[in-house]
């Protein structure tokens, strides 16, 4: 713990200074949705290089260990914290180096 004093001198004034103990309060929390990735190339089936790829969906938070074990029978689930997790819908082509 960091405490100590501090001296004043144009109002002539010795002052203790210390650690506050507020807690931080919490802002909101970003939602997230889980979504499925299909068609996803080879060379990008690691969890690292899925999170680097997709972030335009939002923030990748987790990736499934099990769905990316089966990527090539089952879509890879993704979870995704972004602003409005109700917009994702519907389906998106995605070019990597110039393939989809």
């Amino acid at each position: 713990m960091v405490s100590g004093k501090l001296h004043l001198p144009m109002i002539q004034t010795d002052t203790a200074i210390r650690v506050a103990f507020l807690s931080p309060r919490q802002s909101l929390v970003l939602p997230s949705a889980w979504v499925k990735l299909t068609g996803v190339p080879d060379d990008l089936l690691t969890k690292e290089r899925i999170k680097a790829s997709f972030v335009m969906l939002g923030r990748i938070f987790d990736v499934d260990e099990l769905s990316l074990q089966k990527s090539g029978k089952e879509p890879i689930r993704v979870q995704v914290q972004c602003c409005h997790p109700e917009r994702i819908k519907g389906s998106v082509q995605i070019f990597v180096n110039g393939e989809g």
